[in-house]
């Protein structure tokens, strides 16, 4: 779809979508800068008379709009604004920290990447890495819309960054538990392989890969940081591991047998990164290493 045929796209988009929520709702496009310095154009719709609305973003309508209506689509976005109508998107609720500190935990991106974006949120930085800050506006098996705690509102807030991040590390694990499987088990799972099945793939790979990630497969590379994860996982296989940053979903655990080369491991992470992962989902293009005798992650040189 060219520029002019898209903005049309959007043009008609706003125009339905407005007609069919009716008067009591503004319906405007809004830039949101997301991860790793993208910007995306977003649908948002807001009742009036509330500060804020979700946001629907159009990345990916386009290609629907090849085969499907203008129409269909401002119905399909209307269907999922109703179904996240449970969810309080009212300013002051999100103004009174008591309001949301049960809900406040933290997801992992790049620091050189967002060097912009963290000008304006607290942010506590690991190796190359670091944590920022949402609020989980709820938990569904659908989705994980959230808001990112900025630096204005944790002052409105009244508290330190360090408070910010206690809850964020009490709440994380608990909302968000982490799963371990291996590649075979993962890939059993997805195309519903018989479990021998899966077991005869794992015989034949003599080096297991392990995917990290939480229950809702969503920012899940940021259970690494949950306490002892790594540590019991080294414990369990008896092995020292390096570290691959998949993506901010998830990373992959390989056990250090001597099977593998780290520069090989380095080449294939910025391989996948350049080809494979979409770009606000990279997370690193380096490599890391857990010891077992250190008890820490560190990078790989």
């Amino acid at each position: 779809m060219d520029n002019l045929n898209m903005e049309s796209f959007k043009n008609q988009l706003i125009s339905e979508v407005s007609k069919l929520m009716g008067d009591g709702f503004n319906v405007d496009l809004k830039n949101i800068k997301k991860n790793n310095g993208l910007t995306l154009e977003a649908l948002n719709i807001v009742e009036k008379g509330s500060n804020v609305g979700p946001l629907f973003y159009l990345n990916g309508y386009d290609e629907k709009y090849k085969d499907r209506t203008v129409e269909e689509i401002a119905k399909d976005i209307i269907g999922k604004y109703m179904g996240s109508k449970n969810i309080s998107f009212t300013l002051g609720s999100f103004m009174e920290f008591n309001n949301v500190k049960d809900k406040i935990t933290f997801k992992l991106i790049n620091a050189e990447m967002n060097k912009e974006l963290l000008k304006n949120v607290p942010h506590s930085d690991y190796l190359d890495l670091t944590l920022v800050y949402q609020v989980q506006l709820d938990i569904k098996d659908d989705g994980n819309p959230t808001i990112l705690v900025s630096n204005t509102l944790l002052e409105s807030w009244k508290i330190s960054k360090g408070k910010l991040h206690e809850y964020a590390e009490q709440n994380t694990s608990k909302l968000l538990p982490y799963e371990i499987q291996s590649m075979e088990d993962l890939i059993g799972e997805m195309v519903g392989m018989l479990e021998e099945d899966v077991q005869a793939l794992k015989d034949e790979n003599s080096n297991v890969m392990y995917v990290l990630t939480n229950k809702k497969k969503i920012n899940g590379a940021a259970c690494l940081l949950y306490d002892d994860v790594l540590k019991n996982f080294a414990e369990k296989h008896n092995c020292d591991f390096y570290m691959l940053p998949s993506s901010t979903h998830e990373v992959l655990l390989i056990p250090d047998n001597n099977l593998v080369n780290s520069k090989e491991l380095q080449a294939m992470v910025k391989e996948v990164n350049a080809t494979e992962v979409a770009p606000d989902e990279v997370l690193s293009n380096n490599v890391y290493y857990y010891s077992r005798k250190t008890s820490e992650l560190s990078l790989v040189n």
